[in-house]
């Protein structure tokens, strides 16, 4: 289900709206590095269903981007990544993969993940990353960060 279309049934509040528009692409992007284009479409519309359905509750958390992220990232990753990538933690990874990967600027990283810039700046020049990247070689070309 693409969840801009299931949501336009209902009328959403414009927070709700907002959220949807800044991290849609992002999430979509991330979904599909990890799975086909049918069932990615539907995990982001799953996570973004279960939170409009629940958007007060999270939005009372200190951080509701961390929170969206933290369950979205929780449903895509249905398998682990491959290697090298299996030493690195989930937040390494998912800033690895937005970045190197997909190609965001760390600026748009941080917004995915709920995260300060610096810190995942700090998640992307960890000693586990840079071991990573030494045993993988070259990271392709970033594919479009739709």
């Amino acid at each position: 289900m693409d969840p801009a279309i299931g949501q336009s049934a209902r009328q959403l509040p414009p927070d709700c709206e907002a959220f949807l528009a800044l991290h849609r692409p992002r999430y979509l992007s991330y979904a599909r590095l990890h799975l086909p284009d049918t069932a990615a479409d539907e995990a982001v519309g799953a996570v973004f269903e279960q939170l409009f359905t629940r958007w007060r509750h999270v939005l009372s958390h200190p951080d509701p981007a961390a929170y969206a992220w933290s369950l979205f990232a929780t449903r895509v990753r249905a398998r682990r990544p491959p290697r090298p990538w299996q030493a690195l933690s989930h937040a390494e990874y998912d800033a690895f993969a937005l970045h190197h990967l997909l190609g965001y600027p760390l600026p748009d990283v941080a917004a995915a993940m709920g995260a300060e810039p610096e810190a995942v700046h700090s998640l992307l020049r960890s000693a586990t990353v840079a071991t990573a990247l030494r045993r993988a070689g070259p990271v392709p070309d970033p594919r479009p960060g739709g």
